[in-house]
């Protein structure tokens, strides 16, 4: 679509989010450390999210009675991934958290990619009525899952929930909900979309939601110091993911 003035750009505000999709991690190039995971049990049926690389690959410890180990990252739970590195940071490093050693090959990083030519996020339920049909049915549980952004309407509660906001510079994916969808009034500079430019100056209802980072999350969880900086974010750009 264009026009006499050139390409007609879409507004950031309207940009559909991305689809997190897990990628197997011995296929990636570039360092792991830190990327947010989801690992495969040992029969291939179930899986595990919440966690985080913490050291690149390397060749795993061997263990009587088994064959050659595969290469190997250590892996912490997100709450403790966070932990260390705020104490890092902080030069206060008074916790010894060791990582467990997750096989490569049962390793697979979230990515986000365009939703565009993406299947389907659930298979046929023309048998289920409606209100019970889910979008997290999957056809194969030995596939990974991958997670569908969910708009904030769908969701019975939101605080603690894990989200990413749209913004200019477009989707940030690490952040937390800490609070509940509230209405309240907008910066009177703020364009609506239902009323247009004779909106603005005026100030007008919208709903919002808080929103702070995970580190600022997990922090404020394992040290009672609540975030540094919250964001009331207007929810039609918030999805749950």
């Amino acid at each position: 679509m264009s026009s006499e003035d050139g390409p007609v750009q879409q507004r950031w505000d309207y940009a559909p989010p991305p689809v997190l999709v897990p990628r197997p991690a011995a296929d990636l190039l570039g360092p792991l450390t830190g990327r947010r995971i989801i690992l495969r049990s040992p029969n291939g049926l179930y899986w595990l999210s919440g966690l985080r690389i913490v050291t690149e690959a390397h060749p795993r410890r061997a263990r009587r009675g088994h064959s050659p180990a595969e290469p190997a990252v250590g892996v912490l739970a997100e709450p403790d991934y966070y932990r260390q590195r705020r104490e890092r940071e902080d030069g206060d490093a008074c916790t010894v958290l060791v990582p467990f050693e997750a096989p490569l090959s049962q390793v697979w990083v979230e990515e986000p990619v365009d939703s565009a030519g993406l299947p389907a996020p659930a298979p046929d339920q023309h048998d289920i009525p409606p209100k019970w049909r889910s979008p997290a049915v999957v056809d194969d549980p030995a596939r990974p899952p991958v997670r569908w952004p969910l708009r904030v309407a769908a969701l019975q509660r939101m605080t603690g929930a894990r989200v990413l906001a749209i913004t200019p510079d477009g989707a940030r994916l690490d952040l937390r909900a800490i609070g509940e969808p509230r209405r309240c009034e907008s910066p009177p500079d703020m364009l609506n979309d239902s009323r247009g430019f004779d909106s603005l100056g005026e100030p007008i209802t919208i709903t919002m939601v808080s929103l702070c980072t995970e580190d600022a999350y997990f922090r404020w969880a394992q040290t009672g110091v609540g975030p540094r900086e919250i964001w009331d974010v207007d929810t039609t750009l918030v999805w749950a993911v």
